[in-house]
């Protein structure tokens, strides 16, 4: 036979819609990752998310150990002690929840909110109701928020014996859950959430603040170890969820300890962009799960890291900040130490992006070079390269050669910092096709005599020298043009005898070799 019971909600009226209403609802996947941190810490091992926008049910259920009466009475009893031990009592876990004020803020996104559970050798299971709305609508005009009844129904169900689970449903969810998964910003950048689908958005808002698994193929699971003695899984209308991974290759991990505050962390990248752009930065976790939006310690405001775009990476906080994390726990209390962990976290960002500046810097000198584009320097294919490879060695790359058969003077593997070098190939050769024909070109300074050409000069043997210092050479827009055009005069100095000559053979090898400059 069904039982009824009435209970309520302990908590000075004023601190419900200051933790729900003021400091949740800014996020409806925070709200909802506050409910599968409480089947954290209630030793759950699977979470289930439904969403259905079209019958507008959002339910979240879990196998964790679930909750006696007593115990939920308990759960209702909102930041008056710690929430037991500090370790979970099945599987060691490190508790995420302290003073059980997490649950509230669901509060704002639902009229009611429904609460079914049981636990394990018991055939007891209750459902509660919660009236959301009214903590909000009438807790100013009352004395205590707990003349607002929670009202529930006991049932004894033998085959229940052996489940145990909290299962938690938003019964008639409110406009901020409408709001939430609205259409999409058009007005938005493409490679940021705000344009995504609403349900890919919320999917990837969760996964990056969860205490969930690395995807299976991430290097980070046999790298990035934390103390979760058995992990956790979630999933979303069925589907499995794994944590955002912004990169794949690692550029560097390890654990250090500042001013008390010990961490593991990784910073990684795709040598682009990181998309989308939330996924830029570092991500600090406490206890395995998100703490607010990922950081670069104001260094987009400094300059000289212009590729500092292209990192990301986690920060997860072993030690020393556990009593730190602000109530809604999408911020840290400011301190000394915690300042203190900022500026060696800045530093080690600051590191990778001045690493990535440089690197792509003489890889995009030996592109340009190679290419013989309008941007090309003066001076030896062969020097330029050998140069730029000599500083890449000094950054740590290895340098192999020679390639048998490379179809490239050059191949780059930025992952494993390997260069293939084909020390014969003939892109290396320093040459130009001017005048009908492919002459070599050698490259040195001269100060001009009186009479003598200061730009290029052709030797008896064909080849051309070509002066480095002349200045308009020196010019990245027209450079190569002013080259191209002084090469096909001190030709025509050598080969004409008449400036009627030299007239005809210049103005036909223009028409014929400068259609690249069109």
């Amino acid at each position: 036979m069904a039982e009824t019971f009435t209970t309520s909600l302990t908590v000075d009226k004023r601190i419900v819609p200051l933790l729900s209403k003021s400091t949740y609802q800014r996020s409806f996947p925070y709200a909802v990752r506050e409910l599968v941190s409480n089947a954290y810490d209630a030793d759950a091992t699977s979470v289930r998310i439904d969403v259905n926008l079209d019958t507008a049910e959002i339910v979240v259920e879990d196998d964790g150990n679930g909750m006696s009466i007593e115990e939920f009475k308990f759960y209702l009893t909102i930041a008056g002690q710690k929430r037991g031990k500090r370790n979970t009592s099945k599987y060691g876990r490190r508790r995420i929840g302290q003073l059980g004020v997490g649950f509230l803020a669901i509060f704002p996104f639902c009229q009611t909110l429904e609460i079914t559970s049981t636990v394990e050798n018991s055939d007891i299971v209750f459902r509660a109701n919660i009236p959301a709305t009214r903590f909000f609508s009438e807790a100013e005009k009352l004395e205590t928020v707990e003349q607002i009844p929670v009202t529930g129904l006991i049932q004894h169900d033998p085959k229940m014996i052996t489940r145990h689970f909290t299962r938690v449903k938003l019964v008639r969810p409110t406009d901020l859950v409408s709001k939430y998964f609205a259409n999409p910003d058009k007005t938005s950048k493409r490679n940021t959430i705000r344009s995504w689908k609403p349900m890919d958005r919320f999917k990837w808002e969760l996964e990056e603040d969860l205490p969930i698994e690395y995807p299976p193929e991430s290097p980070l699971n046999g790298m990035m170890k934390y103390d979760q003695p058995l992990p956790l899984e979630v999933n979303l209308n069925g589907k499995k969820l794994f944590r955002n991974v912004g990169a794949t290759t690692v550029l560097e991990s390890g654990t250090e300890e500042v001013s008390g505050i010990r961490f593991q962390y990784y910073i990684a990248t795709d040598f682009k962009g990181v998309s989308p752009e939330e996924a830029r930065g570092l991500k600090l976790r406490l206890n395995n799960v998100g703490v607010g939006e990922r950081r670069d310690f104001n260094l987009k405001r400094a300059k000289g890291y212009a590729h500092l775009h292209w990192l990301t990476g986690e920060v997860h906080i072993l030690e020393g900040l556990d009593e730190s994390v602000t109530l809604s726990r999408d911020d840290f209390i400011w301190s000394m130490q915690y300042q203190d962990m900022e500026e060696r976290l800045a530093k080690l960002l600051a590191k990778q992006s001045t690493y990535l500046d440089a690197t792509e810097e003489s890889f995009k000198e030996m592109r340009q070079q190679l290419a013989s584009g309008k941007q090309i320097k003066v001076a030896s294919r062969r020097e330029v390269v050998l140069r730029e490879m000599k500083k890449l060695e000094a950054r740590g790359f290895r340098v192999e050669n020679p390639v048998i058969g490379g179809n490239k003077p050059i191949e780059i593997d930025r992952e494993r910092k390997i260069i293939h070098f084909s020390a014969d190939h003939p892109d290396l050769e320093d040459s130009i096709t001017i005048a009908g024909k492919k002459r070599e070109v050698v490259f040195s300074s001269w100060k001009p005599k009186s009479g003598e050409n200061a730009a290029c000069k052709v030797r008896k043997s064909g080849i051309i020298e070509i002066n480095q210092d002349y200045p308009l050479f020196q010019s990245k827009r027209y450079g190569e043009l002013f080259k191209k055009i002084l090469i096909l005069m001190a030709l025509a100095r050598e080969e004409c005898e008449t400036v009627e000559e030299m007239y005809r053979y210049i103005s036909m090898y223009i028409d014929k070799d400068f259609q690249d400059f069109t």
